[in-house]
């Protein structure tokens, strides 16, 4: 099986929709074969490098043969590497074709595409501030937040998620002109926002779609565990990012959450993340 996504690659949004019937945790993927083909592509964005990512870690669990393609066009390669999908995915036996020296470091990459569990998270956030710290990029006083909003959504990640692949951290800083931003991803293949709350009594309920789990999720003290301190880490992303110049990306199984300053929240029913993904973006 070969997915192709679009030029301008963000998110699972720009699959193709017949990949759908495609999840890569369930029992009965069996694809001898699982390529990922980003030859034409000439952008890919956060959410769509965790994609890649996950997909392909999963598709490699369930005994697929798996392949990452990367871009033709010089700069998007480039880009790619300094993410260090291909370096991860390489790690993992996964087939890494035409891509540049996965060594490669940039400073606008804080911290590269890094797996972790619950044991891990504290040590990857500790490491992430020391390394923000010392890297003299964007507003110092930004910092704090930074650690802090990536510190909840990894151990969001790692507590809830049951992923079989554990749960991948990716911290950037962009600038493009007067424009510069954090940048933060955190994913997982695990079960997903909706089975996660139907874990909990206290939050079960029958939700029509799943965006409708992920907006439940988004309030105060709402967590899949029993633990009555759990529950922030989404809350306090979705309550920030109604500020000036943010942005939030929520997506767990078919169902995703859009949220801009300067725009109403888009919850729609959208193409498959097998897992969840959270991508915030942040200005300084």
């Amino acid at each position: 099986m070969e997915i192709v996504p679009r030029s301008d690659f963000k998110d699972a949004r720009s699959i193709p929709a017949k990949f759908n019937r495609y999840d890569p945790r369930s029992d009965k993927f069996n694809e001898r074969e699982m390529i990922v083909n980003l030859r034409d592509c000439t952008r890919i964005r956060a959410p769509a490098v965790m994609w890649c990512a996950v997909y392909l870690l999963l598709a490699k669990r369930r005994g697929s043969d798996c392949v990452l393609i990367a871009p033709g066009d010089e700069d998007t390669v480039l880009s790619l590497a300094k993410t260090g999908l291909p370096s991860l995915l390489a790690a993992a036996n996964v087939a890494v074709e035409d891509a540049r020296d996965n060594t490669v470091s940039s400073s606008e990459t804080i911290m590269p595409l890094t797996r972790f569990d619950s044991s891990t998270a504290e040590d990857l956030t500790d490491r992430l501030h020391v390394t923000l710290s010392s890297s003299r990029l964007g507003s110092a006083n930004m910092y704090p937040e930074v650690v802090e909003t990536f510190s909840e959504l990894a151990n969001n990640a790692a507590e809830h998620s049951g992923s079989e692949i554990g749960s991948l951290g990716l911290v950037q800083f962009v600038s493009s002109g007067e424009d510069r931003q954090f940048l933060i991803t955190v994913g997982d293949g695990g079960v997903g926002i909706h089975e996660s709350l139907e874990r909990n009594p206290r939050h079960r309920e029958n939700f029509g779609f799943e965006w409708a789990a992920i907006r439940r999720a988004t309030g105060e003290l709402v967590s899949g565990t029993l633990n009555r301190n759990r529950g922030i880490g989404l809350f306090s992303a979705f309550d920030e990012s109604q500020r000036p110049g943010r942005q939030l990306i929520i997506h767990s199984g078919r169902g995703i959450i859009d949220l801009s300053h300067d725009s109403q929240a888009r919850m729609i029913r959208a193409n498959l993340f097998p897992g969840t993904m959270v991508f915030v973006a942040m200005p300084t």
